[in-house]
């Protein structure tokens, strides 16, 4: 099957529809057709003001002829009586001494109104049917067949100048098209090939804090953080830190769950996150985790408790001020609590000096929930 759409030429008019640089058969055509249209118009209009200026060679020249015509009538008057009588000169009306034919437009030049309407027709046709192509390309790329020439026909960088040029309707489609490429292991690859720039130009349209597509931005730098190759280039870029600044500035709830829960999945791999552990992110959930609202405060648990998931995230949730204590308040959390082994860690800590105030004081919060009785010694 993919064989047959790539010979069939609709891969090709997919491409061309995105990225106008990759055009097929067909759509070089259009373009031609677009040209010859174009090249018609110039010369109707180079025509026209050769006419233009024909005819006002031409009345100039009646205007002296009948200037010298009224000169001669005057001189032959003032003359003496009786002299032979002179033929008058035969009047020219001055509509037909003063107008020169004018050339009919040649045959092989389009009307300009017509060949206008049909490159705006053109350029329509293709805005309608450039979402349609998006969408096709993210069903394309998951075939290691077609995957190959869409990345070679520079696809990738046309949904980035997309997302970044386009209508809101537009940029979300081509967004949603290239977060499907970037889970691609070979298109990781190909943007790494490409040096650094590429990388950081996705990075800069997922960071951008007035982005038409904030959502899928935050899912593609989750994409990104996937491919060690890209990851690398986005702890140098101090990804983690900007993503965080934008979630405290945020004021809509949905866009700010996107990007925290970006930020925890970073939690995941060892070079992104000593940067969640540098902008103490553990202590802002624990502090916004005490708000009244109660989708705000789930949110944050929540978050806590997905960076709980991650090994050497436990002991920044232990040092975090009653950080368990206020999970644990939550019912449906303590189950997720109980299978982490926090308990059995701050029993640990109890045979550690420096630890032990901390490690009974929470204990003795813990105990009160008669989960804890089934967790294994």
């Amino acid at each position: 099957m993919t064989g047959k759409l790539r010979d069939s030429g609709c891969l090709d008019l997919v491409i061309s529809l995105i990225s106008p640089g990759e055009e097929n058969e067909d759509s070089t055509l259009v373009t031609l057709v677009t040209q010859d249209i174009e090249k018609a118009i110039k010369l109707e209009e180079k025509e026209q003001k050769v006419q233009q200026r024909e005819l006002l060679k031409q009345k100039n020249i009646a205007s002296k002829l009948e200037k010298k015509r009224s000169k001669d009538m005057r001189s032959r008057k003032s003359s003496a009586q009786g002299t032979t009588p002179v033929t008058p000169v035969q009047q020219i009306p001055p509509e037909i001494a003063y107008t020169a034919p004018i050339q009919q437009p040649r045959t092989d030049i389009v009307d300009k109104a017509v060949a206008r309407t049909a490159a705006d027709n053109l350029q329509k046709e293709g805005d309608k049917l450039r979402p349609h192509a998006c969408l096709a390309i993210a069903t394309f790329v998951d075939h290691e067949e077609l995957q190959k020439t869409i990345v070679e026909r520079h696809v990738l960088e046309a949904l980035v100048d997309l997302v970044k040029e386009n209508s809101d309707e537009m940029s979300l489609v081509a967004a949603q098209a290239l977060l499907h490429m970037l889970g691609s292991d070979g298109v990781a690859e190909y943007i790494v090939d490409k040096g650094p720039s590429l990388t950081e130009q996705i990075i800069d349209i997922a960071l951008k804090e007035d982005t038409k597509v904030p959502v899928s931005a935050a899912r593609i730098l989750e994409k990104l953080a996937e491919h060690g190759c890209t990851r690398e280039i986005m702890a140098k870029s101090g990804v983690p830190k900007t993503l965080f600044d934008l979630l405290k500035a945020g004021d809509k709830n949905f866009i700010k769950a996107s990007r925290l829960n970006a930020l925890c999945e970073f939690a995941d791999y060892d070079d992104l996150r000593p940067a969640l552990l540098e902008i103490q992110l553990v202590p802002f959930l624990v502090k916004k985790a005490g708000r009244k609202n109660k989708h705000k405060r789930k949110a944050c648990l929540t978050a806590l408790i997905t960076l709980a998931g991650y090994d050497k995230m436990h002991a920044e949730i232990l040092n975090a001020e009653s950080t368990l204590v206020s999970l644990c308040a939550h019912k449906e959390l303590r189950s997720r609590i109980i299978q982490m082994d926090f308990l059995k860690i701050l029993v640990h800590r109890l045979g550690k000096k420096k630890d032990f105030d901390d490690a009974q004081d929470s204990l003795n919060a813990l105990i009160q929930y008669g989960e804890w009785k089934d967790e294994p010694e």
